[in-house]
């Protein structure tokens, strides 16, 4: 699959693919396996926590993410998310519950330590 995807895409980005794939073929993790067992702790946490529910559907190529369903509240329109991203090591971004607005930069965390110490705090925006 890596080299199907290096053939077709590879760094430019282009084809929408699961987080894992790109860190994947950037050598940022080692194996499929192990973007699997990252996602399995995230759900594990979040799960375990009240409020927090997973949506399976995402963006072409994505896998879902995680809302905080207290938070969406008005004037909120977009609750407080949780994805999975490529784009720095700790593999999690953040985004505060926010007006459609579009414009709410996300808070970069650094993994499943990062956020669960984060948490209380994330839970109380």
């Amino acid at each position: 699959m890596l080299e199907l995807f290096r053939r077709l895409d590879g760094s430019a980005g282009r084809l929408p693919v699961p987080w894992w794939l790109r860190a994947l073929e950037r050598g940022d993790i080692s194996t499929r396996a192990e973007g699997f067992e990252f996602e399995d702790a995230v759900h594990s946490l979040l799960s375990k926590r009240r409020g927090w529910i997973f949506v399976p559907w995402s963006t072409a190529g994505e896998i879902g993410y995680w809302e905080y369903v207290p938070s969406d509240r008005p004037p909120m329109t977009v609750p407080t998310t949780v994805t999975l991203t490529d784009q720095h090591p700790g593999w999690l971004n953040i985004l505060p519950a926010q007006v459609d607005s579009g414009r709410t930069v996300p808070v970069p965390e650094p993994g499943i330590d990062g956020l669960s110490g984060l948490l209380p705090r994330i839970e109380s925006w």
